[in-house]
């Protein structure tokens, strides 16, 4: 895959924000279930984990990681259907809906890696 250097710059920062969102997310937790005494995961966790996994999955995805990449695809709609299922009842998603987001997130990942990174895959 021919990379563009500007493509490049965004290599370092995009791997820092992803870092720097999944230590926030965990700290956060950590501090609402000590607060809790109990195990506790809210909203904020599920936000910072969809936005580490959509800065690393554009880091892995200039970097040509096909497995990162879709490892991080998955990762993000498993935060949005956390996110989902916090809200009441009615306003959830189906599962069905769930499981086509999950599909086209991995149809994606793939197409854009069988289109500009195929000797990348593995």
């Amino acid at each position: 895959m021919v990379i563009s250097e500007e493509l490049w710059i965004l290599i370092y920062p995009l791997g820092i924000l992803s870092t720097l969102a999944f230590t926030a997310r965990f700290i956060i937790q950590w501090l609402a279930s000590e607060r809790a005494h109990a195990s506790v995961v809210n909203a904020p966790f599920w936000w910072l984990s969809l936005f580490g996994n959509a800065s690393l999955g554009i880091h892995s995805l200039i970097q040509g990681q096909y497995p990162v990449c879709l490892v991080q695809a998955i990762n993000g709609v498993i935060a949005v259907r956390n996110l989902n299922l916090m809200k009441p009842l009615p306003f959830q998603w189906r599962r069905e809906t769930v499981i086509k987001l999950l599909i086209l997130s991995i149809v994606l990942v793939t197409y854009l890696f069988w289109q500009f990174s195929f000797d990348a895959w593995f």
